[in-house]
Parts: C-alpha cells; sequence; structure tokens
C-alpha cells in the first residue's frame, strides 16, 4: 500500500501544478470502488486547487 502511495505522490509532484491550479481531489486504497468509499481508509491524500492540504488525516 505504501508503495503504492508513494507512487502517486511521485506522479503528484512530477506535474507542472502550481499552487492555486483547479485540482481538487482525494487518492484513497480499496480494493473496490465501493470498498474505498464504504470503508474510509485513514491513508489518504487529500489536494485541493493543486496543493496537498491533508495526508493521512493530518491537515499540512
Amino acid at each position: 500500500m505504501q508503495a503504492a502511495i508513494d507512487e502517486i505522490r511521485t506522479k503528484i509532484r512530477e506535474r507542472d501544478w502550481v499552487p492555486g491550479d483547479p485540482a481538487d481531489l482525494v487518492i484513497l486504497s480499496g480494493e473496490t470502488v465501493t470498498s474505498a468509499v464504504m470503508d474510509r481508509p485513514y491513508d489518504r491524500i487529500v489536494v485541493h486547487h493543486g496543493r496537498v492540504v491533508a495526508e493521512n488525516g493530518v491537515l499540512m
């Protein structure tokens, strides 16, 4: 799981995003979309306006 999160984090950093760009998303794990939503995993990354604002339940 950590390897997948690290890969996503790397891909996010490789983008030419700058703070303020429209990019609102939540990255979380799950075997299926349903399980990811229903289980509400703790290890997730929240991106708002192109910036990581929370990771693993901790605001940045």
